[in-house]
């Protein structure tokens, strides 16, 4: 980066954190919402939906460290490929402090700062904080601040695909490396079996190899965690409206007829980055159409990854995940929205 991109990042992110002071934050009664997903599995989306309810400011990928802010980085250690896969010692007490202060509204890092963006709001008295790449800390969370938890995810070829088609990198050496994570989550062969994919796999099968390491804790500790709120991209995708009702019912949003309008429109990821969203597509088709993209055989391959690491929320030749396999409920016939434009179909 040159001198003058430098300056124009420094103007920029003094105009956001001006924009920032400006606004006020204080706590209230509400509990504050953690949501935790995954690249290109319908965030940012997410996240907005739920923004826009008055009052409530979020915190758009606050532990990623690729592009901080300059009063971000030097509050947070600094995690192998930005991924926070454990916690302990000066490490966690820097983390606990630093979510602390997003949550008091002492420290304000990627939140809204376009005034004319319905996300904006001048006060506010809760935070949701969208979460890419801590995921392995979710119980963390959970245990550590009184938090409504969404988990959102979305199937992981259409989410390799999509993570390729932007070039983005693998992040699963961070996992592999972490003898903390490794001994919670992993076994010997696991570890061994991962590095041969690394090594030799394919890029889409790298790559979902990379989404099981991401997600490997939320999906193993969400059977025995019923109070939080799953919420995958699939259901999002057929069910607009059904998943706007789960959002209101299950962390007490007021706003129901602002988050059916936001759900109509594209996230600002979908929009900037590539994607092959297309808004006239059939919900069901939109679900299928990595299926063009990747043969039988290279879907196979894919879920012996998944196979080998006990990831079952996904199946052979089905496009929804277990949970969400019946159709949406009639009672949302009458809010049947335009399809949710989140994310890339891959």
């Amino acid at each position: 980066m040159g001198r003058f991109e430098n300056l124009d990042l420094a103007a920029r992110y003094a105009v956001k954190e001006a924009l920032w002071l400006l606004g006020r934050h204080r706590p209230g009664a509400a509990r504050n919402i953690a949501l935790f997903s995954t690249r290109r599995s319908g965030s940012t989306w997410l996240m907005e939906v739920v923004a826009v309810n008055r009052g409530i400011r979020y915190s758009d990928q606050p532990f990623s460290l690729h592009h901080p802010s300059p009063g971000h980085a030097r509050r947070l250690p600094i995690p192998a490929r930005s991924q926070f896969t454990s916690l302990e010692g000066e490490d966690e007490e820097r983390v606990r402090a630093f979510v602390a202060s997003l949550l008091d509204g002492s420290l304000s890092v990627n939140a809204p700062w376009e005034l004319w963006h319905p996300t904006y709001h001048w006060r506010t008295d809760r935070v949701v904080l969208k979460i890419i790449d801590a995921k392995p800390l979710i119980d963390w969370f959970d245990r550590t601040f009184p938090l409504h938890i969404v988990y959102s995810t979305r199937h992981p070829i259409p989410t390799a695909l999509s993570v390729l088609r932007n070039g983005w990198a693998l992040t699963a050496q961070a996992y592999l490396q972490d003898p903390r994570f490794v001994e919670a989550w992993l076994t010997e062969d696991l570890v061994a079996y991962a590095w041969d994919v690394l090594r030799g796999g394919t890029p889409l099968e790298q790559h979902v190899l990379n989404w099981t390491l991401e997600n490997l804790v939320p999906l193993r500790l969400l059977p025995e965690r019923p109070h939080w709120l799953f919420a995958p991209y699939e259901t999002a995708t057929l069910d607009p409206a059904g998943t706007v009702d789960l959002l209101v019912n299950h962390l007490d949003l007021p706003d129901r007829k602002r988050m059916l309008k936001q759900a109509r429109v594209a996230s600002r990821s979908t929009r900037r980055l590539s994607s092959t969203f297309d808004p006239e597509e059939a919900a069901r088709e939109r679900l299928r159409a990595w299926r063009r993209h990747v043969t039988e055989p290279e879907e196979d391959a894919a879920f012996r990854i998944l196979d080998r690491f006990g990831v079952g929320l996904y199946r052979r030749g089905e496009d929804l995940p277990a949970p969400a396999r019946r159709p949406p409920s009639p009672r949302n016939a009458t809010d049947a929205l335009p399809l949710p434009p989140n994310e890339s179909t891959g």
